[in-house]
């Protein structure tokens, strides 16, 4: 079986700290399970460095998705308020597709080549029906 590519970022911008959390499908190198791994890496730099790597199979990065989505389904719910309190600039996600790096922006709803942003796709549900 072929690797599947994948590969996403989100970082967050403090005013002490700079945060990433990345998710990449890598070749699973212990024995037995699937060839596969889903790898959670997080970073964060500042007054403390920290760095850690986690590798998940199917079943636990599935888990994993549903329980970001409840909490953050719950803050929203909740409002503004009682957020974190994380202030800052947000970095756009940035995937890869067929070796080229792509940022979602969310808010033109494009995907636009991050050396390139002139060249982009249009993700408007319109236009893919």
């Amino acid at each position: 079986m072929e690797k599947p590519h994948y590969y996403g970022q989100i970082a967050t911008i403090l005013l002490t700290a700079e945060q990433n959390l990345s998710v990449s499908i890598e070749d699973n190198l212990e024995a037995g399970g699937s060839p596969f791994v889903v790898r959670l890496s997080f970073k964060t730099g500042g007054d403390v460095d920290v760095a850690g790597v986690m590798n998940v199979c199917t079943a636990d990065a599935v888990s994993l998705a549903s329980h970001l989505l409840k909490a953050a389904n719950i803050l929203d719910q909740a409002g503004p308020e009682v957020r974190a309190g994380l202030n800052g600039v947000r970095r756009l996600p940035i995937i890869s597709l067929c070796g080229t790096r792509f940022f979602i922006d969310e808010r033109l709803r494009q995907l636009r080549n991050v050396g390139n942003p002139d060249h982009y796709f249009d993700l408007d549900e319109s236009y893919w029906r």
